[in-house]
């Protein structure tokens, strides 16, 4: 009997004859979800891939998993606002008509605009939401990593080969941003093989388009 989940993947060779390679996820279960490239089936094969590895991310008992549930599904990431520390402003003088953030003047202490009792409510509900923000996009970080690891570890190395020549790439794999994966994968499954275009590349290419306009010229 074969090996569990076992499946051959082409390895997407410009010779256009790819050899075939087994490749087998890492997750207990899903070890047969995994991403391919260089086959007609590939946009199908991420869409149903990304589904399953999404729901089973989706299902962990990690904190804040329900956004990146959301995020998973809607290939966005969250967008996190760091609140606003409340200021004390002070009127400028008796006619209560400027306001400033210096409490005093000189030597003359300014009148707070607001009642000292509400400015500590308005100070307290900012420590609050501070709270709740740095803790929100805290779990964000971690869950975002957790779910990298794992869709890279459903990627044939041949894949995340050529991923890695995807301008940007450097930045998704720095952050561990798994969206930004996602996205490439999509994209690369679609056949958008945009790649890093190398010096020797690009001093060939100008060399051919100078050599070009001479003989036009």
């Amino acid at each position: 009997m074969g090996k569990r989940g076992q499946r051959a993947h082409r390895n997407g060779g410009g010779d256009g004859g790819a050899a075939a390679t087994e490749f087998t996820g890492t997750t207990p279960g899903l070890e047969d979800a995994v991403f391919t490239y260089g086959t007609p089936m590939d946009a199908t094969v991420f869409e149903d891939t990304a589904k399953r590895l999404g729901r089973h991310l989706g299902m962990q008992p990690w904190k804040e998993v329900s956004v990146l549930s959301t995020a998973l599904t809607t290939l966005k990431a969250p967008v996190f606002t760091e609140p606003e520390e409340p200021k004390r402003l002070y009127w400028k003088d008796d006619t209560q008509e400027g306001k400033t953030t210096k409490h005093k003047l000189g030597s003359v202490l300014l009148t707070p605009v607001d009642d000292p009792v509400l400015h500590a409510a308005k100070y307290q509900a900012y420590v609050e939401d501070r709270k709740t923000y740095k803790a929100e996009s805290s779990a964000w970080k971690e869950n975002r990593t957790r779910a990298f690891m794992v869709y890279t570890a459903h990627c044939p190395e041949g894949l995340l080969e050529e991923l890695k020549q995807v301008p940007g790439w450097d930045k998704v794999a720095a952050a561990h941003d798994a969206i930004g994966l996602l996205n490439m994968l999509r994209d690369h499954s679609h056949g958008k093989k945009e790649k890093k275009q190398g010096t020797m590349a690009k001093v060939e290419a100008d060399m051919a388009l100078l050599a070009t306009q001479q003989v036009g010229g």
